[in-house]
């Protein structure tokens, strides 16, 4: 055999230091007697060999040997020279351990049934298989993933995977196919489908980036703040629920509880309300009892049609309006701008349900314009007791200027001023009755036959019955050779005073431009144009409550007007619908005897403290009429008194109310003042009519004060009319 351990040939003294020998001792040494320290083996155990080992021996090195029949227990570390040792089975590599690097393990590693590797200085992890199908990963002694048959992962809360080297913002999760309940990622990709139950990006920052295609069976949600971005088609068979679609900021459509927001420019545009469906174009308010309100100006060039009823606040047509079996509804003025702008009614030739309707006290819809019949034009009123009015102004415009000219209802016809007719247009002709309750005149009058209600003195009938202008008859105490017209042209031309005297001296009308004066009385069943007072009260009310610019002031709530201690009062808006709230209101009112026109007021309101608030810094808007205070210019605080009439009570039935005139005090030189009579007038040539029967109601009307109180007085006056 070749090498340095050859000795043939060799001289024994260049090799005697190498061979071994037995010591006396009974330890193995050198040619030399130095003991080998290789072969110094300390052992607990049996040393077994390819030969027999007879000896014990003490050593820092192990023994070495080809093979040991049992376990080979190792007390403590175990050391290899090599950098890179290795075990070997039956020749072939089984680890390799490296210092600096992972530990490689060439073929499999394998544990027995429910015996698992255990990681971590204080084993705190630790994978083994269970129950022959299972892989499980614990955490002490509690299993928290699990590996299945077919590879499926479960686990007790979330799993994270994370795969690559670096942070995690480098890791990716890449499988054919896997079907994971939760995946927490920065990237997860796919070369086919992902199919998940939730696919979902989490935190204020974190995005869903899609570069294919999403399709989903359930539903596609989104309640973060961060941007999704899908480059592909977004297709489902469930819902996609999103907050926000588009691009923030300029176009994009809002959805939320409320409804739907489509927004332009980052203004809302369209808005269709969750609630009512309704939708409002230009403006995100959204009324009530509409389905579509549009804010602005808007243009159709093809045609509008609702099968419901159509409504606007102000609606511009250029063209025309058709309408086929349905209402078109205005909440505000229908203006007819055109020179030739007409209304029309063409579905038939009179004798259907044309015509213009109103609602009703009773809120019924009534005609007051109606085509009857073929070629018939009707102005009617078929409320109940319907009334029509025709009107006319004097020189003055507006309703201050307004008077009615005749009224008609189902019994009469009453003709508030003169009747004319042109010279040579025609007569007017009854068949029945003409009476009047005052005079009736014209230059000529003939009558097949007159009823007087007062006897004809006898003296005043011609000689043929009849009583004429030609006809001879005398008056008492007057010239008996002189016929009536004689003598009466006689007294028309008189001049100065003129005294009749006598019994029952009956005149017709008398027309003069001076004075008829009696030292006794001048008796007639009505005196036109004769001032009457209607109503005078003074009145005292402390109740601060019933003050104030809604109410109007007006007698006690148990003894009416007449009660000088005032505690009541009612609403404007309860009486704008024409009647009062409570029926025993009626007691405010007084009736009136006669027919009467110009109807004034003057009284006086004298307000003890000052309503609450100031407008020029003195704290007390009415003054107490001391020169070092202004008093009150701000036409806030008012002093007023309302006059209405209505119907006869009738069993306190409804009043059909209606405003009259109002007035309001100005104070002296122009100054409202605290306890001081504050002087209100409605006077002049006021045109205001009331008929016989009819209730008169005196209401006042204060800033309502703090506390306090208010007095009041008043009178009433008119001129009778026919």
């Amino acid at each position: 055999m070749a090498g340095s351990d050859n000795f043939t040939g060799q001289n024994i003294q260049d090799t005697y230091q190498r061979v071994l020998q037995l010591s006396s001792s009974g330890q193995l040494a050198d040619g030399t007697g130095s003991l080998v320290e290789l072969l110094d083996v300390t052992a607990s155990f049996a040393v077994s060999a390819s030969h027999e080992i007879t000896f014990e021996t003490s050593s820092s090195y192990a023994q070495t040997a080809s093979a040991a029949e049992n376990n080979f227990n190792i007390a403590s570390n175990l050391y290899f020279d090599s950098t890179t040792p290795q075990l070997f089975v039956d020749g072939d590599s089984m680890v390799v351990f490296q210092s600096a690097f992972n530990q490689i393990i060439v073929p499999n590693l394998r544990t027995g049934e429910n015996q698992g590797i255990k990681f971590g200085t204080d084993s705190d992890y630790t994978i083994k298989h269970t129950d022959n199908v299972k892989m499980a990963i614990l955490e002490d002694t509690t299993t928290r993933h699990t590996f299945g048959v077919g590879g499926h992962l479960s686990a007790s809360a979330g799993v994270n995977i994370h795969l690559g080297p670096g942070s995690q913002d480098g890791g990716e999760f890449r499988g054919q196919s896997a079907n994971i309940t939760r995946i927490t990622s920065s990237i997860i990709s796919a070369s086919s489908h992902i199919h998940t139950s939730t696919l979902k990006g989490s935190g204020d920052t974190v995005s869903l980036n899609v570069l294919g295609s999403i399709s989903a069976s359930g539903n596609i949600s989104s309640s973060g703040t961060g941007t999704n971005t899908f480059l592909g088609d977004i297709s489902s068979n469930g819902n996609v629920i999103t907050s926000k679609t588009g691009l923030p900021g300029n176009q994009y459509i809002n959805y939320s509880l409320d409804g739907i927001e489509i927004n332009v420019d980052d203004a809302n545009a369209i808005k269709i309300d969750n609630d009512s469906g309704t939708v409002a174009i230009g403006t995100s308010n959204i009324p009530s009892n509409t389905r579509l309100l549009v804010e602005g100006d808007t243009t159709i060039n093809g045609h509008l049609s609702a099968s419901g009823d159509l409504k606007a606040n102000n609606l511009t047509i250029v063209g025309d309006i058709t309408s086929v079996g349905d209402d078109v509804t205005m909440a505000d003025d229908l203006s007819l701008t055109s020179g030739a702008a007409r209304i029309m009614f063409t579905g038939a030739n009179g004798g259907q349900t044309e015509g213009v309707l109103y609602q009703d006290s009773s809120a019924g819809i009534r005609y007051g314009l109606l085509f009857p019949g073929s070629d018939v034009v009707a102005l009617a009123n078929r409320a109940e007791d319907g009334v029509v009015q025709i009107r006319a102004n004097d020189g003055t415009a507006g309703s201050s200027g307004e008077h009615i000219v005749a009224t008609f209802d189902d019994e009469k016809v009453n003709i508030g001023n003169a009747i004319y007719l042109a010279s040579g247009s025609g007569h007017i002709t009854a068949s029945g009755d003409i009476s009047a309750s005052g005079t009736i005149t014209g230059s000529k009058g003939h009558f097949g036959s007159i009823t007087l209600g007062s006897r004809l003195n006898a003296n005043q009938i011609g000689s043929n019955g009849n009583v004429g202008n030609s006809e001879y008859g005398t008056l008492d105490g007057i010239d008996i050779t002189q016929t009536i017209q004689t003598q009466f042209d006689g007294i028309a031309n008189k001049t100065g005073s003129y005294a009749i005297t006598g019994s029952d001296v009956l005149f017709g009308n008398i027309t003069t431009s001076g004075t008829i004066s009696a030292s006794g009385n001048i008796y007639g069943s009505s005196i036109i144009g004769a001032p009457i007072q209607l109503v005078t009260h003074a009145w005292y009310s402390n109740t601060t409550s019933d003050q104030g610019l809604d109410n109007l002031i007006n007698g006690n709530s148990n003894f009416g007007w007449a009660d000088r201690a005032w505690n009541d009062s009612v609403t404007k808006s309860e009486i704008a619908g024409g009647s009062f709230a409570n029926s025993y209101d009626i007691q405010k009112g007084v009736p009136v005897m006669h027919n009467v026109t110009d109807i004034e007021l003057i009284g006086n309101l004298r307000p003890s403290t000052a309503p609450s608030g100031s407008n020029d810094g003195s704290g007390d808007p009415y003054t107490a009429g001391d020169t070092s205070n202004t008093g009150d210019t701000n036409p806030g605080n008012q002093l007023n008194y309302w006059l209405y009439a209505g119907d006869s009570p009738e069993g306190d039935g409804i009043q059909n109310l209606r405003f009259l005139a109002s007035g309001s005090s100005n104070g002296k030189a122009g100054i409202l003042k605290r306890a001081h009579h504050n002087t209100i007038y409605i006077t002049g040539s006021t045109g205001l009519t009331m008929d016989k029967g009819e209730m008169l109601y005196v209401f006042a009307q204060t800033t309502q004060q703090a506390t306090g109180n208010v007095r009041g007085n008043y009178t009433v006056t008119a001129k009778i009319r026919e």
